[in-house]
């Protein structure tokens, strides 16, 4: 009922409130983009609230932000700012006041679905901006003292595990241990999120519990006072939460270890459900927000199902085969199953043995996590002590990469099925209470095992991801850059150039979109021609490509064939092709008058209309692949960078096979392409460009802009619109934009 309540009353409060909230801290990110210069350099006071740390170096948040200027202007006091510091400058402490001069830079929206959107999310901490180039002008005010040590102790026993292990482990136990999940070597936090044991490193009910638990039984022996040692172990624990950054699990955790205290305390028994339904509600009203938070629900549903799912099932089961009987295998598999729509719309994928890993992984987390506490609490004291306690957690750690390592081999290790929508989740949860509803009457322990079976397959089937009821075409915004995703009804999935000159790992970006969609497949890459702009998206995918058992990509998209251009240069495309070769994918080549036809069904194919090998001139730009692509009596014409006298050419020989109803106009909207004459063959009646936001280039430019509406186009800019979406059954279609249709639709 508790939690009932809550949940209540953090879906009003979410409807009614939070608009008013947002409003609020729009207000602000409008005031500091106003202070802000023609250099976006603002000076601002305020006061350290938060710290962490970070692959290089620091991150801070500061609130009661004051800016100064020509008039100060006080934003609302709960308003921050965050800011990083480079390792080597002095780290600033909790409750000090600082004045600080930077670079300022707002937070965007997610520009194509399944991506991490950066304005929502530090908008739910009421972060409205982010300094960079930070500057210390000055440092005030007295610092909070038990924060502050919290703090140093905190980095002092980072510190610590770098002395006593080698650097990757260390950065690992520090994020095990005392929840630096930020300073993990990004290649371990990626190959634990593959294997299914990230959860190792959020602190939650298997830290507080260990460390919780150890601590009242180490107390009882000191004080057979069970209040005193209650008190004591809720004190010691709370400091604990504050440490490690006060997560969503970890309050929750805390909460629940309070409750099991308070019932040794008057020697009741402890309730789990009601324990977890009191910390649910006491989350949810402090902060309805955490409603919608993934740590709390990826942290509530994995209680709710040991809590009461796994209960359920070994009463229909176990009870009568006393060798199930709270078996962790039965129990892992009831806990994967359970939190399969949770763990799917946030992650977009499942790791299927995580059922198994989990089961040595866990049982060795109180080792890891008691030598690597012992160790690096005498690290600080005495290196070879430290070395000595902390060794075994190292080699523990050690043995976890080497276990994701050989997991990521076998078949199926990871599977993409895409972020369900709420009706299949819905469905899915309705028909695991028809289950349990339906077990309790069922006596016979066979049919108990083939209801639940039937219940997990059918789970299965209604949130594995299907292909689009038509053909889904989404040009997606990489920045300054090109890449356009093709989902097909049939089940084929294609990318037309993946690259970007303003977005560093712009992979990370189109890698997410792809698992959001369950494209786990990758049937054509097409790229257009070979600058580093429409390329470099699919050299960092290549370069971390590596097959399991089967010839597939263990870190879950696979790729088979590249299809490119023929090319002036033989230099073009040489990385490519080798790390092709390296790993068995196979590679087309498409010029002028080439064509890939999918069948009769599918009703869709790509027609290349450009290069001809023996008209090169040797610009890549002027040689890049034109692709039309049919679908039914829909057409869309890809021309990547095609500009000037090859342009120009195209529109007198190849009249015909140019109309479109949509065009991706090339080289990003420059001026020197979409001349009048190849506008006037094509005819689109809608056309996308693909650019970043302020790029140096000017794009697109006014005069293909104007030339576009000219002939009447609909135009569509990823810089303003984000992704582009076309929707199509051939016969029909419809364009949307990602930035203004994502919370209507969804999509």
């Amino acid at each position: 009922m508790v939690l009932a309540v809550a949940v209540l009353y953090a879906a009003v409060w979410n409807c009614r409130v939070l608009p008013q909230k947002e409003a609020l801290l729009v207000r602000s990110e409008s005031v500091l983009n106003e202070a802000a210069d023609s250099d976006r350099c603002i000076i601002i006071e305020g006061t350290i609230q938060k710290c962490s740390r970070t692959d290089h170096g620091r991150r801070f948040q500061a609130d009661k932000i004051v800016l100064l200027g020509e008039k100060q202007i006080i934003l609302p006091q709960s308003h921050r700012v965050i800011f990083d510091l480079r390792e080597e400058k002095e780290a600033l402490q909790i409750g000090e006041r600082v004045q600080l001069s930077g670079e300022l830079a707002l937070f965007e929206p997610a520009g194509n679905p399944g991506q991490f959107d950066s304005r929502s999310y530090y908008r739910r901490e009421n972060v409205a901006g982010q300094l960079k180039n930070v500057r210390i002008l000055k440092e005030t005010g007295e610092v909070s003292a038990i924060r502050s040590f919290l703090q140093q102790l905190r980095e002092r026993l980072d510190d610590s595990c770098l002395r006593i292990l080698e650097e990757e482990s260390a950065r690992t136990l520090a994020a095990v241990a005392f929840g630096e999940k930020a300073w993990m070597v990004p290649e371990v936090k990626t190959q634990y999120q593959e294997s299914g044991i990230a959860h190792i490193v959020s602190i939650s009910g298997l830290h507080i519990s260990m460390l919780g638990m150890g601590l009242y039984r180490a107390l009882r022996h000191i004080i057979p006072w069970i209040p005193g040692a209650a008190v004591l172990s809720a004190a010691g624990m709370e400091f604990f939460v504050l440490m490690t950054g006060g997560s969503v699990s970890a309050q929750r955790a805390a909460w629940m270890f309070g409750l099991w205290l308070v019932a040794q305390i008057f020697g009741r028994k402890y309730d789990g459900k009601s324990a977890l339904a009191f910390a649910g509600g006491f989350l949810l009203i402090s902060d309805p927000q955490n409603l919608f938070d993934a740590s709390f629900l990826l942290s509530f549903s994995a209680l709710f199902c040991l809590l009461f799912l796994v209960p359920e099932f070994l009463r229909g089961i176990g009870q009568k085969q006393g060798m199930l009987r709270g078996s962790a295998l039965v129990s892992g598999l009831m806990l994967w199953f359970g939190m399969l729509p949770v763990t799917l719309w946030f992650f977009f994928q499942t790791p299927v043995y995580a059922i198994f890993l989990n089961l040595l992984v866990v049982s060795l987390m109180p080792f890891v996590m008691g030598n690597g506490v012992a160790g690096a609490v005498a690290g600080l004291f005495s290196r070879p002590a430290g070395v000595f306690l902390g060794a075994p957690a190292g080699y523990l750690l050690q043995l976890f990469r080497c276990l994701c390592e050989a997991v990521s081999y076998l078949p199926g290790a990871l599977q993409i099925w895409g972020r369900p929508t709420i009706a299949k989740i819905l469905l899915y949860y309705g028909n695991l209470l028809i289950t349990v509803a339906a077990a309790k009457r069922i006596r016979n322990v066979k049919g108990c095992v083939v209801l639940w079976t039937m219940c997990i397959l059918l789970g299965i089937g209604i949130v594995q991801g299907t292909p689009p009821k038509q053909v889904e075409i989404l040009c997606m915004d990489v920045g300054q850059g090109d890449g356009t995703l093709l989902r097909m009804p049939t089940g084929e999935n294609c990318l037309i150039d993946s690259g970007s000159s303003s977005e560093k790992n712009i992979w990370k970006g189109i890698d997410q979109t792809l698992r959001y969609y369950g494209a786990d497949t990758l049937d054509y890459v097409f790229l257009s021609h070979a600058d580093a702009d429409h390329i470099n998206g699919i050299e960092q995918y290549l370069s971390a490509y590596a097959c399991n058992l089967t010839g597939k990509n263990r870190h879950g998209i696979t790729l088979k064939a590249l299809v490119l251009p023929p090319t002036a240069e033989k230099g073009d495309f040489r990385k490519l092709r080798q790390l092709c070769a390296k790993n068995g994918i196979q590679i087309f080549s498409m010029e002028a008058g080439s064509q890939i036809l999918e069948g009769r069904k599918s009703k869709w194919s790509f027609s290349c209309l450009a290069p001809n090998t023996k008209t090169l001139s040797g610009d890549k730009n002027e040689d890049s692949m034109v692709l039309l692509f049919q679908y039914g009596k829909f057409r869309m014409l890809f021309t990547g960078d095609l500009e000037g006298t090859a342009e120009k050419q195209m529109a007198k020989t190849n009249r015909k096979a140019l109309k479109a109803d949509v065009l991706k106009v090339g080289h990003h909207g420059s001026k020197n392409g979409s001349s009048e004459e190849f506008l006037a063959e094509v005819a689109p009646q809608a056309a996308v460009i693909s650019c970043g936001a302020k790029n140096n280039y000017g794009h697109p430019a006014e005069e293909t802009v104007t030339r576009l509406k000219k002939i009447g186009s609909e135009i569509y800019i990823t810089a303003e619109d984000g992704a582009i979406l076309i929707c199509t059954d051939g016969r029909h279609y419809v364009l949307s934009g990602y930035v203004a249709s994502a919370k209507s639709t969804g999509f």
